[in-house]
């Protein structure tokens, strides 16, 4: 879902656009700059979604002046993040080829799928470290660190599962 921000009052139906096509006229606006988050809500591969969204807005926007900012969820945030925020960070800057058949699971890294895709516009792929469902207190610091970053339309992928 897309949604433009305003405040962070954004989950008002009038904000909620159900298809990708409908934000395009955002950015293939060339008189205004945007600052778009595409979120993959899942610690598994929604990144890998997220990146091909973030590639298909690059390619069909009208402006290079736009920024296009890819990421993740994880619950569980190991220390090889460069933190941004208390609860946002991005993958180190060296892109590591996932080799079939290896697994990397077993290795002290946070991502290893969005450590092998290449970097985007600030430093993306991002990570959201997620807090606990309880953690109201996290939870709020989270969406004001959102907030504070000024994202004008903010994409949610989850492939399911």
């Amino acid at each position: 879902k897309i949604m433009e921000k305003e405040g962070f009052d954004l989950l008002a139906d009038e904000y909620v656009i159900n298809d990708l096509s409908t934000a395009l006229p955002f950015l293939q606006n060339t008189e205004q700059v945007h600052k778009v988050l595409v979120i993959g809500l899942g610690g598994g591969c929604d990144i890998i979604s997220a990146y091909a969204i973030a590639l298909f807005l690059r390619k069909a926007s009208k402006s290079d002046r736009h920024t296009i900012v890819y990421s993740q969820t994880k619950r569980t945030v190991k220390k090889d993040l460069i933190r941004i925020s208390k609860h946002i960070g991005t993958v180190p800057n060296v892109v590591v080829k996932l080799e079939p058949g290896k697994d990397r699971s077993t290795e002290d890294r946070t991502c290893p799928i969005s450590d092998s895709l290449n970097r985007g516009d600030l430093n993306s792929p991002w990570v959201v470290d997620l807090p606990e469902t309880k953690d109201v207190e996290g939870t709020g610091e989270l969406i004001k660190e959102i907030a504070d970053m000024n994202f004008t339309i903010i994409i949610g992928v989850d492939g399911g599962g």
